[in-house]
């Protein structure tokens, strides 16, 4: 993915501030082929979230959780016509990950919640 966080598209999503709506789970990933325990990234995901090879880690993160926006990925290529946008970069409030934490960018920044699943972000005025 690369960072896009630069463009001007993206200059109103950059510092916002959302609330959970719901039980999350932050899922440490790796992004090495053969599984290391390294974690590369966090993805946050509604619960029970997902287990495949590349998980090393697994946390709750309760309803109410702050995140802020401080970056926005996005896919190399040709986009998938179904998939995901690309991701927004945050920082969790409340709690401090070594890895970047990322989380699925699904529509536009002008889709009134930025581009947030709204059934699982609401924006903070």
């Amino acid at each position: 993915m690369d960072d896009v966080s630069s463009r001007p598209e993206y200059a109103s999503v950059i510092g916002k501030t959302f609330k959970t709506t719901q039980d999350l789970m932050a899922i440490g990933v790796t992004l090495d082929q053969h599984s290391k325990k390294q974690v590369d990234y966090i993805r946050l995901f509604p619960k029970p979230g997902f287990i495949n090879r590349q998980v090393v880690t697994t946390e709750e993160l309760s309803k109410g959780a702050t995140i802020r926006v401080v970056g926005v990925l996005e896919w190399r290529g040709i986009p998938l016509p179904f998939g995901s946008k690309g991701d927004y970069v945050v920082e969790l409030m409340s709690k401090k990950f070594e890895a970047p934490i990322r989380v699925k960018r699904n529509g536009s920044v002008d889709d009134g919640n930025f581009g947030f699943d709204k059934e699982i972000y609401e924006k903070v005025e």
